[in-house]
């Protein structure tokens, strides 16, 4: 009816209601937390590679280019910093975060340690505890207000390891850039020193030798002189 407001209308017009129903994308979050178990056990197994006694020749950048697995180096092998990340990755595992939840460790989201370091999932406790409390699953795992998750916690970790800028790597890299400046400045304060007594040394030897041709030319004019006293003592021609 034109001019006049629907609600006034003799025959008010029937809308057609449409319910919606919100669910939690439960199988969408399980691939995450399989891909982060994984992601995880690649990593222990990447440094645990690197000390053992029997591992693999690390491969040349040829191979790595066409697809082999990098190991740690002999350079960097038992290196107290790759020990301290790894302790800070397993320390985030069994951290308890505080939050309102009924959760608040990854084991009891059914996520164990196994003695090599690496961790395994067990699908029913996952799939129990979502089925319980999903929203203490996601407030353990995301987090709860200003409460960090433990996938926040491995996220800010890694960030701060890794940063260019800031963090271990660049703390590392400053500090062996500095090491580099210092010796590169030492063998440069050095070499003129080497240099000046090489010369000094070559002097000293050229010299040597021409006192010892000397002594030798000494030695066979005494020779001579002494094999013809000898035959003029003698009488012997």
């Amino acid at each position: 009816q034109e001019g006049v407001d629907s609600w006034d209308w003799e025959d008010p017009p029937q809308y057609q209601t449409t319910q919606m129903t919100v669910e939690p994308d439960t199988e969408a979050l399980k691939e995450k937390v399989s891909t982060f178990v994984s992601s995880y056990n690649a990593v222990m197994d990447w440094i645990s590679s690197g000390y053992s006694e029997f591992g693999a020749v690390a491969p040349t950048d040829a191979e790595i280019e066409a697809g082999a697995e990098d190991i740690l180096s002999d350079v960097v092998r038992g290196d107290s910093t790759v020990n301290g990340i790894k302790r800070q990755l397993q320390s985030i595992l069994s951290t308890p975060v505080d939050t309102s939840g009924s959760l608040s460790v990854l084991s009891q989201l059914g996520i164990s340690t196994q003695r090599d370091g690496s961790i395994e999932l067990d699908d029913t406790d996952f799939n129990k505890a979502l089925e319980e409390d999903f929203d203490g699953v996601v407030s353990l795992l995301a987090g709860e207000n200003e409460t960090a998750g433990v996938m926040k916690a491995f996220n800010t970790t890694l960030l701060q390891l890794t940063g260019s800028s800031s963090g271990m790597y660049a703390e590392k890299k400053e500090r062996y850039d500095d090491a580099i400046k210092r010796l590169d400045t030492q063998i440069a304060r050095t070499e003129p020193l080497i240099a000046k007594k090489e010369t000094t040394l070559r002097a000293k030897f050229s010299a040597l030798e021409l006192l010892v041709s000397d002594m030798n030319s000494q030695s066979s004019f005494l020779t001579q002189q002494m094999d013809m006293l000898t035959k003029m003592m003698t009488g012997n021609d």
